[in-house]
């Protein structure tokens, strides 16, 4: 994971302590490796009660790649969306911090509750073709501690939108390593991240 959380490592310095599959695709996915990391990268919040973090990383190639990261805290939000320079995206380094609402963290609280996640094995999946999105999940709250994700792969194939979005969830579901409602997590995350599609659209340069 070399960029998950390097959002945290730049708050931390200033925030006190508070795609129908082709066999090509499934001989991939038979073939998905998981890494088990066992750093902590919340060892500055020991005292926080709550602790949810998302990451994504999406790409066709290692170089063509942005990524974005939502990280709640007990009630603290951190945002930060990571782009380079290249032939195809514009470059964004942004980071936004503020306080959720009481309504916002038990909201959180609440799906943390009933979504039935669930460490159903151990790693992060680590894509094997350089054309993926890779999803991360990590939450520290109460009795439940995860640390997994999952993956799908791009494709240059024609296809619908409406297949396409089928094999990723097909994807998806095949290589996470985290079980439960984990996309009723993710969209409320991702909710937390208001401008969150406006940098998608200004990440990529118009053709």
């Amino acid at each position: 994971m070399q960029r998950i959380l390097a959002l945290i490592y730049c708050f931390v310095l200033t925030t006190p302590a508070v795609f129908g599959q082709s066999d090509s695709t499934a001989m991939l996915l038979r073939d998905v490796h998981y890494d088990v990391d066992t750093e902590n990268y919340f060892s500055d919040y020991k005292n926080a009660k709550l602790i949810a973090n998302y990451y994504c990383s999406v790409g066709l190639s290692d170089n063509e790649r942005y990524s974005y990261e939502v990280v709640v805290i007990d009630s603290v939000l951190m945002c930060g969306f990571d782009a380079p320079e290249t032939e195809t995206m514009n470059y964004i380094s942004y980071q936004k911090k503020q306080i959720l609402s009481r309504e916002q963290e038990q909201e959180l609280k609440n799906v943390l509750e009933t979504a039935g996640l669930n460490q159903q094995r151990l790693g992060i999946p680590r894509p094997d073709v350089a054309a993926h999105t890779k999803e991360v999940i990590i939450v520290n709250y109460g009795k439940l501690k995860l640390q997994g994700g999952m993956i799908c792969y791009g494709s240059q194939e024609e296809m619908s939108l409406q297949a396409k979005a089928a094999r990723a969830a097909r994807e998806r579901r095949e290589t996470s390593s985290i079980g439960g409602d984990y996309d009723k997590f993710i969209h409320l995350m991702t909710g937390f991240f208001t401008n969150l599609d406006e940098l998608k659209k200004e990440v990529m340069k118009e053709k």
